[in-house]
């Protein structure tokens, strides 16, 4: 593909869904573009731009298949322990010793980019962890995704064990059920914090 088209792709994925492609990223781009083409027949990539700029409901389907391969659904439980540990060391104690303080009793989160669902409900267990009276606070944890198939699999909040490789057995144990032959995130989580995927 040539870099003026690849350009347009680019800046079109950035208008659409606000992605940004990293220069790194451009042969995987290129790769998943193709892929797109391949599937759908067509013998350009200048066809599929067109299909995507053509904003019909077509082009809305495709979009939604464009973008499934486009984002990351990779995720396990606390997943960058170094930002988990800032915030449960840290960040999180501060504002709930503040709010405390203030009996301003609410706290909002929004986890952007989601993908199936192990952030929110990671920050949802050290929400829970930190604030033994949490029942008595206003909280919303927002998780939000472009990613469809991603949001669906985070609303039904049923996991691997490869979702739990750096999370304690104990805590596992403690928000989780067995479910057949996987684990599902306890209801109290979802609706005790007003968990909104």
């Amino acid at each position: 593909m040539n870099g003026t088209l690849l350009q347009k792709f680019i800046k079109l994925i950035a208008d659409y869904v606000g992605l940004q492609i990293r220069e790194q990223d451009y042969d995987n781009l290129c790769d998943k573009i193709f892929m797109r083409i391949k599937s759908l027949k067509l013998s350009l990539p200048e066809q599929y731009y067109q299909l995507l700029k053509s904003q019909n409901k077509t082009s809305k389907n495709e979009w939604e298949k464009f973008i499934t391969l486009l984002t990351v659904t990779e995720s396990y439980f606390f997943r960058d322990r170094g930002q988990f540990e800032l915030l449960k060391n840290v960040i999180l104690p501060g504002i709930i010793k503040s709010k405390e303080a203030s009996n301003e009793k609410v706290l909002k989160i929004w986890s952007a980019g989601c993908s199936t669902g192990e952030e929110p409900y990671s920050l949802a267990i050290i929400v829970q962890e930190l604030i033994p009276n949490w029942k008595d606070w206003n909280i919303l944890i927002l998780g939000t995704d472009i990613n469809e198939v991603a949001l669906g699999k985070a609303r039904e909040g049923i996991y691997s064990h490869w979702s739990f490789r750096l999370l304690e057995k104990q805590i596992q144990d403690k928000y989780f059920d067995k479910f057949q032959g996987k684990w599902k995130l306890k209801e109290q989580v979802k609706k005790g914090l007003s968990l909104t995927i």
